[in-house]
């Protein structure tokens, strides 16, 4: 186990890649429920249960369908297992990294002025999800046989749409 989550660690620090990792359906699904339910405690910071469960199960079917998408247009679809088990184990270390740094921005949501403990928490914010495009760029450079500079412009398409969605959500759970 503590291997495992070295090899996850190991991604997110860009010195593994997803073909180090075992090919296991079950570690998938456990990668995939664990992204999810970080994605579902994050949304509890700022929606309601409701908005925050349908948050989750877009945000994981998006990481999903990007794997699944990239892999089909490649016709790698034999690597989809250690794909989408990279994404989603990687995302979740990501989130669990996350979740201190949202939760300083969201305890200042309802504020009129941005406290300095906000707006540092937004710095911190943007320099996490410069990570999360370098770590997604990253695994899919290796599974997508790509350049990295191209990886980057698919990594950030993703988190760009992904952001999207999300606020559209957030917006419609405030309506």
């Amino acid at each position: 186990m503590a291997n495992l989550v070295q090899m996850f660690i190991g991604l997110c620090l860009l010195r593994t890649a997803p073909q180090d990792l075992p090919h296991s359906r079950i570690l998938e699904i456990l990668c995939l429920a664990a992204y999810a339910s970080l994605s579902f405690l994050i949304g509890l910071m700022s929606v309601t249960t409701g908005f925050a469960i349908v948050a989750a199960l877009v945000d994981t079917g998006m990481l999903f369908a990007l794997a699944q998408g990239g892999l089909w247009v490649l016709d790698l679809r034999n690597r989809s297992t250690k794909l989408v088990t990279a994404l989603a184990g990687s995302g979740a270390l990501w989130q669990l990294a996350s979740l201190p740094v949202v939760s300083m921005i969201s305890d200042d949501a309802g504020a009129d002025q941005a406290t300095t403990f906000t707006q540092l928490g937004t710095l911190f914010y943007l320099a996490m999800i410069l990570w999360a495009i370098a770590i997604i760029g990253h695994i899919l450079r290796h599974a997508f046989g790509l350049k990295f500079f191209y990886a980057l412009g698919i990594a950030v398409l993703y988190i760009y749409t992904s952001m999207r969605v999300g606020s559209a959500l957030f917006v419609a759970a405030q309506a």
